[in-house]
């Protein structure tokens, strides 16, 4: 999406842009397909206030209209989605914002003493989803989530 400096969702059916602003482009950073004068833009969209929490990034921003902070695909936060992300920086040398991922994935386990699958932040507190409720549940521990953390504490 050129004037944004963003990278598109996905084509809908009728093959017109799905621009919705989501967490998924920044898997592209951690297989290095983004160009190198397109990377500074990215990074700084996806640290933007509607997408990053201090508990890590979501996999929707909150500015979107379907925004859901309890959506599976719609708001949620994915530790394993910000570790993609985490590895996308340090390959990069983005070692400041690469930390921030890290960081918050640290505060997610301090508070909730585990690294779910997923977890909400609505107005700004972390709400643990593996309990049910708000018609989303998460598994409290997920392999590649912990895995996700370990691998970003052996890295520092």
């Amino acid at each position: 999406m050129p004037k944004s400096q963003f990278f598109a969702l996905a084509l809908d059916g009728s093959k017109h842009l799905r621009t919705a602003i989501t967490s998924n482009p920044a898997h592209l950073l951690a297989v290095q397909a983004v160009s190198e004068e397109r990377i500074e833009p990215l990074v700084s969209r996806l640290f933007a206030d509607d997408l990053w929490t201090p508990y890590g990034l979501r996999t929707h921003a909150s500015s979107e209209p379907d925004f859901d902070p309890y959506g599976y695909h719609l708001g949620t936060i994915w530790p394993h989605d910000n570790w993609f992300l985490y590895r996308g920086l340090k390959l990069h040398g983005r070692d400041p914002e690469a930390r921030r991922i890290r960081d918050a994935m640290l505060r997610v386990w301090e508070e909730l003493g585990c690294i779910p699958e997923l977890l909400a932040v609505v107005h700004g507190k972390l709400e643990d989803l593996s309990h049910g409720g708000h018609g989303v549940g998460a598994n409290p521990l997920q392999a590649w989530s912990s895995a996700g953390l370990l691998d970003m504490i052996a890295r520092e």
